[in-house]
């Protein structure tokens, strides 16, 4: 794990034995992030797209090891230098920085006066300034939001405002989730709680 404190954020990735400088603007680590995201790659197409967006001139007449050593710490340095990385299989996405941007962009401003739209920051600076938002943003009532919706401990009107939000509240690529207008919200208020709970377990497949 790097220290922030007293190391210079990186500049270049060595792979092989060999120097590789790296495009470290936030920008270009957020659209790794969003390729990432998005279902119009496979797993391939991804991770081509990310060595060729973070990597400023990486050859192109290497082996399999090479390339697969430039895949792994690309990724270390998308984590910010962590190698070990979180543990987020079978756990529910809480956040997108695609379809949260607009939520991220306030929470930058609010929590540390930083506007991303002129900001000249490295990817490692982004990410310890967004794990490091504030509580009161509406950022985070959108994520702590999403966790009580998968815990499946939403009160009534929280299960009212993700029936407003729909599709803008839900990030797995392969769920939809069209919005309750507010009478088919209070017929379901109505409902015995077991079948409340039904209903919106449901909601989430």
């Amino acid at each position: 794990m790097t220290n922030f404190l007293i190391e210079q954020f990186p500049d270049a990735i060595e792979i092989d034995g060999e120097v590789y400088a790296v495009n470290t603007d936030f920008r270009v680590g957020l659209q790794i992030m969003a390729d990432f995201e998005s279902p119009e790659f496979d797993q391939d197409e991804r991770a081509y797209l990310m060595l060729n967006r973070l990597y400023v001139d990486l050859p192109e007449d290497k082996g399999v090891e090479f390339y697969q050593e430039a895949l792994e710490k690309a990724t270390k340095f998308l984590n910010a230098g962590d190698e070990t990385g979180q543990e987020t299989e079978g756990k529910p996405r809480l956040y997108s920085f695609d379809k949260d941007a607009r939520l991220i962009y306030s929470a930058f401003s609010q929590t540390h006066g930083v506007d991303l739209q002129t900001a000249d920051m490295h990817w490692w600076r982004f990410i310890a300034l967004f794990m490091d938002l504030g509580a009161d943003t509406a950022f985070n009532s959108m994520v702590n939001l999403r966790g009580r919706y998968h815990e499946g401990k939403l009160n009534d009107e929280e299960k009212k405002l993700v029936a407003r939000l729909g599709n803008d509240f839900l990030l797995e690529q392969e769920e939809s989730y069209e919005p309750l207008d507010p009478d088919e919200v209070a017929f379901i208020s109505m409902l015995p709680e077991e079948d409340q709970k039904r209903f919106w377990e449901g909601r989430k497949r």
